[in-house]
């Protein structure tokens, strides 16, 4: 539902830098008109809902699908599908991501995923494509189709932008192959988010790429060259240098708790991003489900190929920040930016999204005492509520 006003009284509203306390939040068609103490609000609303605890909706950069729908699947009404399965979990915006696929495959689903993305949908709002691969290292490549793995060639990533009509806003390669640097300087103008991932490189490897317009990096620890004290590889460029922002799937599968505490103290509050490489298996029960063109198995809530590999998650973004505060011990107000803000700020929208402020995008995730979702509301607008 819309409404043209709506004010918020929460225990605790995260903005998500602090915590404000018996806090109000008003909105006012698709913005934030007023946030701050319920003391200091003078108006006298006739409606007004109530929380436990308000949060910056969440952004997920990475959803391969949800709800039993692929991203990339030419299917109609998918894309709005999922947006609603992710709105129930509080992400109020996210990427579809498209996975490697072979060359005509590949145009066809970015063809059919920039078509969608014309299209109002009734939940998350989808900000763009991720292109994860297909210029990514053979050795690394995880779940990724071995045989529609391709060397970096700027004419054809031009034919892949071309065909999302200019949709692509992060692109996932592995910087150490021959063109990858070539690509990352000229795409570095158009593409908010240019990330190493699924790359063998060295560090020596990844500093150079992060030179050459690298601004980002994919899935901390998964597809990487091994961490070694004595070659660090992509790995030891992450936890070294405080610039770069880089994400993380926080499932307890992909990476170890003891890790993920590790990568999130030593990247902050402002670099971490929290992502959950959802396949369409997030939100539905064990089974056989889709990625792209491949067909994975779930078990435990673990997905997997048919070679046994890791082949993206059932995680939801709820979760993740859930289970970043119960492994860390870190405080609400450095976890909730990983989830949010930071997120927006890679893709330079954040000064509108993943925070709760005046005239900022009226995005909100209202949350119970355990910290699980009540409401999503996108652009002013309740998408979601727990009957």
């Amino acid at each position: 539902m819309q409404a043209e006003s709506l004010v918020i009284e929460a225990k605790s509203v995260f903005t998500p830098f602090q915590e404000i306390t018996d806090a109000v939040v008003e909105v006012k068609g698709k913005q934030i008109s007023w946030v701050g103490a319920a003391s200091e609000y003078q108006k006298k609303p006739r409606g007004r809902i109530e929380a436990h605890k308000v949060a910056p909706g969440f952004i997920d950069m990475q959803v391969n699908g949800a709800g039993g729908i692929d991203a990339a699947a030419e299917e109609e009404d998918g894309l709005n599908r999922i947006s609603c399965i992710l709105a129930r979990f509080g992400v109020t915006a996210f990427l579809p991501t498209v996975i490697t696929a072979p060359e005509s495959d590949l145009i066809r689903s970015l063809r059919s995923v920039s078509r969608s993305l014309e299209k109002p949908v009734e939940g998350a709002a989808p900000l763009g494509i991720h292109l994860e691969g297909p210029f990514i290292n053979p050795t690394k490549r995880g779940a990724h189709p071995l045989n529609a793995i391709k060397i970096p060639k700027l004419t054809l990533f031009r034919k892949f932008e071309e065909a999302a009509n200019g949709r692509i806003v992060y692109l996932t390669l592995a910087p150490e192959l021959p063109g990858s640097l070539k690509l990352a300087n000229s795409a570095q103008d158009r593409l908010p988010i240019i990330s190493m991932g699924h790359s063998d490189a060295t560090y020596d490897q990844a500093l150079e790429g992060l030179r050459n317009g690298f601004n980002y990096a994919t899935h901390t620890f998964n597809a990487m060259h091994d961490f070694h004290h004595r070659e660090p590889g992509l790995v030891g460029l992450i936890l070294k240098e405080s610039s770069l922002r880089a994400s993380i799937i926080a499932d307890g599968t992909h990476v170890h708790p003891s890790m993920v505490e590790i990568f999130l103290r030593a990247k902050g509050p402002t670099r971490a991003v929290l992502t959950t490489d959802s396949i369409s298996a997030a939100g539905m029960p064990d089974g056989e489900h889709r990625l792209g063109t491949l067909t994975v198995f779930v078990k435990d809530g673990i997905c997997r190929n048919p070679e046994g590999r890791l082949a993206g998650s059932s995680l939801t973004m709820d979760a993740a920040v859930r289970n970043c505060v119960e492994w860390t011990g870190m405080p609400w107000t450095e976890i909730l930016p990983m989830a949010a803000y930071n997120s927006a700020a890679a893709l330079g929208i954040g000064s509108r999204k993943g925070k709760i402020a005046k005239g900022a995008d009226a995005d909100l995730v209202l949350l119970d005492e355990k910290w699980e979702v009540e409401r999503t509301i996108v652009a002013g607008r309740i998408v979601y509520e727990r009957s």
